[in-house]
């Protein structure tokens, strides 16, 4: 092989049970993070209910960078003899059809709720890719479905080394760039430059799928220990960056390229993998009930916030008890609520393809 890595070995119509089950626990993650952010915002610095918060929150943050992954892992391909008009054809309408729903729909919510909106603010939000607090991760998937093509063809030529190589080289200068770029305040200017910081996240979902590293380092137990301490690492920063850096302390210790936050991501993708190739596994395959559920997790994405929204609404949050029950629990609800609406939305011609 030359040194080159491929996808070939598994058949078309294959479904990785690993990569199915993924998405639904980061789905699962992605929520949790929400609930839980919900609690450090709106309680005391340094009181107990905000400790909870930030290690509740701190532990869920390897979700969307392993979302990117995950499309890596199935997106990037050196194999495919697949033509650009061909890949664009395929996928647009997957990605560029929720965006500008959702995006329209947020709009609409937060004139719902305010009575007003205020134009600037609305295309300012737009401009920037952030229309409603989750939906920059539409908008930055759109740069990196855009030079897919472009990755296939340098994956096809590249040696596992260089490619590794390459990967670590975009996650360091990122993760320097978004740590800057935290402590100063800054933020992205527009959309169309939101994608390049990922770009290391989406080939390392693809080389770590590719080269079945899980297989070839099979310890759960090393992996597990990565993702405990590195969450742990993350809240004792926060707590004690807090005093020095008040809010700024959040997207620093919190982003998804803080190296911390990327040891996390990459022993849970490991770490599903593992486990789901292991030769005593006994799901080699994906049931009919996990694939539906990973069909949805788009749609559980796009819909949480407005659950979360209309729940507080009506008086019940984290915050409507002791956070300790009252975080998984409204995660639960959010997300059992958010299926459902995915799944009626799924239901129905040409809706359905907005989640």
């Amino acid at each position: 092989m030359n040194g080159r890595i491929t996808l070939s070995d598994a058949p078309k119509e294959y479904r990785d049970p690993a990569i199915d089950n993924l998405r639904i626990l980061a789905t699962v993650a992605i929520v949790w993070t929400h609930v839980s952010a919900d609690v450090i915002a709106r309680t005391p610095p340094a009181s107990s209910t905000w400790l909870i918060g930030i290690a509740a929150d701190s532990f869920s943050r390897w979700a969307v960078p392993t979302f990117i992954m995950i499309s890596g892992a199935l997106l990037i391909s050196s194999d495919e003899k697949e033509t650009i008009s061909s890949f664009y054809k395929k996928r647009a309408t997957r990605i560029i059809v929720p965006l500008l729903f959702w995006t329209i729909f947020y709009q609409l919510w937060v004139y719902i709720n305010l009575g007003s909106l205020d134009l600037y603010a609305s295309a300012r939000g737009i401009i920037t890719g952030q229309p409603y607090y989750h939906m920059w991760f539409l908008y930055m998937m759109m740069g990196l479905y855009l030079i897919t093509p472009y990755l296939n063809t340098f994956v096809s030529n590249a040696t596992s080394n260089h490619l590794l190589s390459l990967i670590v080289i975009l996650l360091v200068v990122a993760s320097i760039e978004q740590s800057i770029t935290s402590i100063k305040g800054g933020v992205a200017q527009t959309f169309i430059s939101m994608w390049p910081p990922y770009v290391g996240y989406y080939l390392l979902g693809y080389y770590l799928r590719a080269n079945h590293l899980a297989s070839k380092i099979n310890n759960v137990r090393c992996l597990l220990l990565l993702y405990v301490l590195s969450a742990s690492v993350i809240v004792i920063l926060t707590v004690s960056l807090y005093p020095v850096l008040a809010e700024r302390a959040y997207p620093l210790m919190f982003q998804c390229l803080n190296p911390l936050v990327m040891i996390m991501a990459v022993s849970v993708f490991m770490l599903i993998n593992t486990l789901f190739h292991s030769k005593n596994c006994p799901l080699k395959e994906t049931n009919g009930c996990i694939t539906r559920i990973s069909n949805l997790t788009l749609g559980v994405y796009v819909i949480h916030p407005f659950i979360i929204d209309s729940l507080r609404k009506y008086g019940l949050s984290a915050l409507s008890g002791n956070p300790v029950i009252f975080i998984p629990v409204v995660s639960t609800l959010v997300l059992c609520l958010s299926l459902f609406l995915s799944f009626v939305l799924s239901r129905i011609p040409y809706i359905r393809r907005i989640i």
